[in-house]
C-alpha cells in the first residue's frame, strides 16, 4: 500500500493489536482500541497493569491492524511509545467516539463505565511500517 492507502487504513474503525516485550522477554500482544492521529498511533491504558508496566521498562513497540475478510489487508509499525499522563480524558473520548455510532453514545459509556483515573496514553511513532494489501496480490473471488 502507499502512503495514502495506509493512513486511511489506520483510520477505519478497526482494533489493532499492541505488542510489548514482558520483563522475561516474551512477546506480549493485546487487542486495543486507538486512534491515528497526526500520523501517531494514540492508545488509551491501565497505569500499572502489564503493557504500562512493559512499556515502563522497554519502550519498543509493535502494532498491527489487519482486515481479516478478503481482500485481506495488514499494517504493522515498529516504533517506540512514549507514555503520557497529558491530555488523557481528550485523548480517551476520541477513541471512544471513534467506535461509537454517535457521540451521544460515547459520552455516555465513558461517564457511566469508564474513568480515566489511573489511565495513560501511549504515543507510537512508527520506524518501520510494513503493509500488504491482498487486493493486489490475491486473486480474485
Amino acid at each position: 500500500m502507499n502512503k495514502e492507502e495506509i493512513e486511511s487504513f489506520l483510520r477505519e474503525n478497526k482494533v489493532g493489536v499492541l505488542g510489548t516485550i514482558r520483563k522475561d522477554g516474551r512477546p506480549n500482544l493485546s487487542p486495543v482500541w486507538y486512534i491515528y492521529d497526526e500520523r501517531i498511533i494514540k492508545i488509551w491504558l491501565v497505569m500499572g497493569h502489564g503493557n504500562y508496566e512493559n512499556l515502563a521498562r522497554d519502550n519498543r513497540v509493535t502494532f498491527c491492524v489487519d482486515k481479516p475478510e478478503y481482500p485481506f489487508k495488514e499494517v504493522t509499525i515498529s516504533g517506540r511509545a512514549e507514555v503520557t499522563s497529558d491530555d488523557v480524558r481528550e485523548t480517551a473520548l476520541k477513541i471512544v467516539r471513534h467506535y461509537f455510532e454517535d457521540d451521544e453514545k460515547a459520552d455516555k459509556y465513558m461517564k457511566e463505565g469508564l474513568t480515566t483515573r489511573g489511565r495513560a496514553v501511549i504515543h507510537i511513532k512508527s520506524e518501520d511500517i510494513f503493509s500488504w494489501d491482498g487486493a493486489h496480490s490475491l486473486p480474485k473471488v
